[in-house]
């Protein structure tokens, strides 16, 4: 598998997929900056800020690879992935 890595976490992601990862994690850090300032402005906000980015990515990965297993849609099916091929969905 020929894998490209997240600037942002440092994850080796299927070419395909990077784009769609890494405005993941921007909207993830917009969004954390937006609801709690105060974890920009001192160390301990900042250990709590990444704890919580830490947690969101464990979490999403834990689901994707459920989904995938089961097989439940085929639109995630890894063997499928087409370079430039993805589905715009609402998030």
């Amino acid at each position: 598998m020929n894998d490209s890595v997240c600037p942002i976490c440092g994850e080796s992601i299927l070419p395909s997929l990077l784009s769609l990862h890494v405005q993941l994690e921007k909207t993830w850090q917009r969004e954390l900056k937006e609801t709690n300032p105060e974890w920009f402005s001192d160390k301990n906000g900042q250990a709590r800020c990444l704890e919580e980015y830490k947690a969101r990515h464990a979490r999403l990965k834990k689901e994707a690879y459920e989904l995938c297993a089961k097989g439940e849609n085929p639109k995630l099916g890894l063997g499928d992935v087409r370079e430039g091929e993805i589905e715009e969905e609402g998030f």
